[in-house]
């Protein structure tokens, strides 16, 4: 790996470096968001991410290459710091950090001239971002939030640092939001923030195509799903339309929004957490559809299928689910784990079940620069 980064072209670059502590702390717990519940989430047993992807995307950069400006403490100096690299910090938090912080962060390293403005979080990082900084500076999302249906991320952070150092052109990038509150209760309500200047590169994923499935395929591919589960076998059914669907085809109270647990048309656990798929026995399936354009089947939206799960589960339990309509706009498909190893476990192209007894071949983008 080390001759095969001293081969590629690294571009020098002033990177404002900002991180969101609390991003995503919600979403294996069930409470899908971090939006004023990071307490709540910490209660319930959730695990601070953020600082691990951030430290990721640094250790994947040419080390001594860059120069870093940041923000104090959690909010990206002691990510640098672990990583050995040296920093101008240019905001000093309050603790705990808020979307004040976030926002006053930005300004500030805007203030220092970077050359590209890296956050870790969320589309509610995003928007924060985007607030503070507006078209002034390319900006790059690593995806570490429960919510990221902006078209500002690079697909993983080691992909994320090869974004970096090699971009030369920028486009404008949707900010999107959703309302947390009604999230949580079973509502997308999606709302445009703005946009940014994002980095040109096959390694940005697009925004998430929402409402674009055909309510009909869905109906039909839901009925054929719900048919085909093998009896006496715990099924893991996650989020999405289509996957609702399942549900409503078994008969059973899922949720739209979150990760139901079902066997032989019984309701086993509903809106489950991480824990509760950790008590599976190896042999339970996982069915998931992908984020539409995007094509994040893990990773995105569904976190509570977490690489733990997946290791006691196996890569193979997973079945993936989609309508024609969805595969036409979905070119490829994704995983993000936060297991790189794991992530490379998926085959190179990926069955996925389109409608009753129809299955298409999908390649699967693998992390290549």
């Amino acid at each position: 790996m080390s001759g095969e980064r001293r081969r590629r072209r690294v571009r020098a670059r002033r990177i404002a470096f900002l991180v969101n502590p609390v991003a995503g702390l919600g979403a294996r717990v069930a409470l899908k968001g971090s939006d004023g519940v990071a307490a709540e989430a910490l209660a319930r047993g959730a695990r601070p991410e953020a600082a691990g992807k951030a430290l990721r995307f640094v250790r994947a950069l040419e080390a001594g290459a860059h120069t870093f400006l940041t923000a104090g403490a959690p909010m990206g100096e002691d990510v640098l710091e672990k990583a050995g690299e040296s920093a101008i910090v240019a905001h000093v938090p309050s603790e705990p950090t808020t979307a004040d912080d976030t926002r006053e962060a930005a300004k500030a390293l805007l203030a220092l001239a970077p050359d590209v403005l890296v956050f870790v979080g969320g589309d509610g990082t995003a928007a924060d971002v985007a607030d503070a900084v507006g078209d002034r500076v390319p900006v790059l999302g690593i995806p570490a939030g429960s919510k990221m249906y902006s078209a500002v991320y690079a697909d993983t952070p080691e992909r994320a640092a090869r974004v970096v150092e090699g971009f030369d052109d920028v486009a404008p990038g949707e900010v999107l939001d959703v309302d947390e509150g009604r999230f949580r209760a079973g509502e997308v309500a999606v709302t445009l923030k703005g946009f940014v200047k994002v980095p040109v590169h096959r390694a940005v994923a697009g925004g998430k195509a929402a409402g674009t499935d055909d309510e009909v395929e869905q109906v039909t591919l839901g009925k054929a799903v719900a048919e085909a589960l093998e009896p006496g076998v715990p099924h893991v059914l996650g989020a999405g339309g289509t996957m609702m669907e399942v549900k409503r085809a078994l008969g059973v109270d899922g949720t739209l929004l979150g990760i139901d647990v079902v066997c032989d048309g019984k309701l086993l656990v509903k809106d489950a957490r991480e824990r509760d798929l950790l008590a599976l026995a190896p042999g339970a399936r996982v069915v998931v559809s992908p984020i539409g354009r995007q094509g994040f089947v893990l990773g995105r939206g569904n976190l509570v299928v977490s690489a733990a799960v997946l290791r006691r589960l196996g890569v193979e339990a997973v079945k993936v689910v989609a309508t024609p309509t969805k595969m036409i706009e979905t070119p490829v498909l994704r995983v993000d784990t936060g297991d790189p190893a794991l992530d490379a476990a998926f085959p190179r192209f990926v069955p996925v079940t389109t409608g009753p007894h129809v299955t298409r071949l999908a390649r699967m983008e693998k992390d290549a620069a």
